[in-house]
């Protein structure tokens, strides 16, 4: 039994909102999930 792949995102055109510059402070995370990495809620806002 093989587990069921994420379907993609499906995104509004009418709600589409501007993509975040490189140079921008709010990093963008990809929504989609990746398999095998641990779980870190706070990944995100963490410190390096």
């Amino acid at each position: 039994l093989q587990p069921v792949k994420q379907a993609t995102a499906y995104a509004r055109s009418e709600f589409a909102t501007p993509e975040t510059a490189d140079t921008e402070t709010y990093a963008r995370t990809p929504s989609e999930q990746k398999n095998d990495l641990p779980f870190d809620i706070l990944a995100p806002v963490r410190k390096k």
